[in-house]
């Protein structure tokens, strides 16, 4: 293989295909990673082709322990033992810790685990144009027990049973995969298809943008100490005055200051509070998509 390669991605779809030849996973909140083994040697890949060993250097390092040589695909993905989901915004942490240089602490701080669910080459052997049935077992035998560090993630052969799992528990998604598709790059493909839950979301509201004219715009939210966008969808009228009568100060909660805030009239609140607003995802940028108001926690 040459690399780097574009990951096969799922296509979005409000419905869940039937039927003997498809099998359906979780779809794991974290971040893309191929990884390259070859003996001792091993090289991550993001999905944009960017090597990340320096990011995740315990991953490096305990999959060089491994002999033999193959590809695999996954996640890595940060566990929250509180809401017991994966947590993307603390793996983007981790992301966002090998800017600072503070790699190594975040790596005591954030456990890190990786998900597998295909294998595209084995001992010099191509394997991508193998049904993925055939792919997921071979990667199963390679990799049968699970451990805290790496797993392989479940096919499951019931999809509503799935989603109705995933949206009790309030996860990310599923994926449904067919069983006797290859591996094909990118999305110009009809074979993996990803339905996401609308998802809840417990936020701080640290500050408010403006309009012309002082008119309130939106709210600027964080969620475990990083930003993560603004949300403007479900205030009215009545929420707005209120609002914008809170005590307010000077200093931002974020340094450096996040890009998309720059050149926006905005407000410090002086005692932000929570919130509860409802939305897709967290995208890579750590924004939250299409944000919601469910709640507003004022006094």
């Amino acid at each position: 293989m040459q690399f780097p390669i574009v990951p096969m991605a799922p296509v979005s779809s409000s419905e869940i295909p039937l039927g003997a030849e498809w099998g359906y996973q979780i779809k794991w909140d974290g971040v893309r990673i191929i990884a390259h083994l070859n003996d001792d040697t091993v090289t991550l890949y993001s999905r944009n082709g960017l090597v990340k060993n320096a990011t995740y250097p315990e991953l490096a390092r305990r999959l060089a322990e491994r002999s033999g040589a193959m590809v695999l695909d996954g996640e890595v993905i940060v566990f929250d033992s509180v809401k017991q989901r994966p947590s993307f915004p603390l793996v983007l942490q981790r992301e966002r810790f090998r800017q600072s240089k503070r790699i190594e602490g975040a790596a005591h701080t954030h456990y890190i685990t990786y998900v597998l669910f295909d294998l595209l080459e084995q001992d010099g052997c191509d394997l991508r144009n193998l049904p993925y049935q055939e792919r997921y077992n071979r990667l199963k035998s390679l990799f049968p027990a699970r451990s805290e560090w790496l797993f392989v993630t479940d096919l499951y052969l019931d999809g509503f049973s799935l989603w109705q799992w995933v949206e009790s528990h309030s996860w990310e998604g599923m994926v449904s995969k067919r069983l006797t598709a290859p591996y094909r790059e990118g999305k110009h493909h009809k074979d993996w298809l990803k339905k996401k839950t609308k998802q809840l979301f417990e936020v701080s509201i640290v500050g408010l943008t403006f309009k012309e004219g002082q008119l309130l715009s939106s709210l600027i939210m964080r969620m475990d100490g990083q930003y993560i966008g603004r949300v403007s969808g479900g205030l009215n009228e009545l929420l707005k005055l209120r609002l914008v009568k809170l005590s307010k100060h000077s200093v931002s909660p974020f340094s450096p200051l996040p890009s998309d805030l720059k050149n926006v009239k905005l407000e410090w609140l002086a005692n932000p509070f929570s919130a509860i607003v409802s939305g897709q995802e967290i995208s890579d940028y750590g924004l939250l998509r299409h944000p919601q108001i469910v709640k507003l926690e004022l006094e």
